[in-house]
C-alpha cells in the first residue's frame, strides 16, 4: 500500500515535467518564429534604404552629366576625373544587399523612364514572396 501512493506521484511528477517540456517548445517555436520575422523586417528595411541611397547617388550623377546616368553601379563608386565618387564607403566595389549579393541596376530606357535598382531577395532570383521577395526602387517609390 505505502508504495502505489509513491509511485502515483512519481507519475504525475513524470506528466508534470513532460507537460512542461512540450509547453517550452512550443514557447520556443513561436519565439524563433517572432525573432525570425523580425530579423527579416531589419533586412527588407537596410535594403530598401540601400536602394534609395543608390537612386539618390544615380539622380546626382544624372545631373552632373547633362541628364545621363551611368551605364552601370560601379561608375557611381569609381572615382571620376576629378576625384568625386558618387556614392560613397563602398571602395570601388559595387554595393551588396544584406544577403551578400551585388544590387542590380538598369538604365532608364524609353519604356521605363526612370532608373531601376534592385535586389532579389534572399534568393538571389527574380520574384519570390517573403523573405525571397525582391526589393526594387519601383515599389519603394511614394505615391504621387
Amino acid at each position: 500500500m505505502s508504495s502505489e501512493p509513491g509511485h502515483a506521484s512519481a507519475r504525475r511528477r513524470w506528466w508534470r515535467w513532460w507537460a512542461l517540456g512540450i509547453a517550452l517548445a512550443l514557447l520556443g517555436v513561436g519565439l524563433v518564429r517572432v525573432v525570425r520575422h523580425r530579423f527579416y523586417l531589419s533586412e527588407k528595411l537596410h535594403a530598401g534604404v540601400d536602394v534609395q541611397n543608390i537612386e539618390s547617388a544615380l539622380e546626382e550623377f544624372a545631373q552632373a552629366h547633362s541628364g545621363r546616368y551611368p551605364p552601370d553601379l560601379l561608375s557611381l563608386v569609381t572615382p571620376d576625373e576629378d576625384g568625386k565618387c558618387w556614392l560613397e564607403g563602398f571602395n570601388g566595389r559595387v554595393p551588396k544587399d544584406f544577403w551578400r549579393s551585388e544590387y542590380a541596376y538598369e538604365p532608364p530606357t524609353p519604356v521605363h523612364p526612370k532608373p531601376r535598382v534592385y535586389s532579389y531577395g534572399a534568393d538571389g532570383k527574380p520574384g519570390g514572396s517573403g523573405e525571397d521577395a525582391d526589393i526594387e526602387s519601383d515599389s519603394l517609390a511614394a505615391p504621387r
